[in-house]
């Protein structure tokens, strides 16, 4: 189950992507490629709460690759908090 935000006590108003040098700092990414998964940094992971139950793409660590997974085990996997990202 994804958890909620709010429940976490966290007020979230706006998200932006970091910038491109800032992220491959941060990451050893690019940005576009970014991935929760597997990283050697624990970081925390958002996702829109419309994504249960569904399919998604996300960054496979590459320029160019994507991978397709159920949202459900990727929050699970990554232990995502829910947020009302897009609107």
């Amino acid at each position: 189950m994804l958890a909620d935000a709010t429940a976490r006590g966290l007020e979230i108003e706006m998200v932006m992507r970091p910038a491109a040098d800032s992220a491959l700092e941060a990451t050893g990414f690019e940005r576009g490629t970014i991935t929760p998964l597997g990283s050697s940094t624990t970081w925390p992971v958002f996702a829109d709460v419309s994504m249960v139950g569904g399919r998604v793409a996300m960054g496979a660590g590459e320029a160019g690759y994507s991978s397709f997974v159920e949202a459900d085990g990727l929050t699970a996997a990554s232990g995502a908090t829910g947020a009302d990202i897009t609107g």
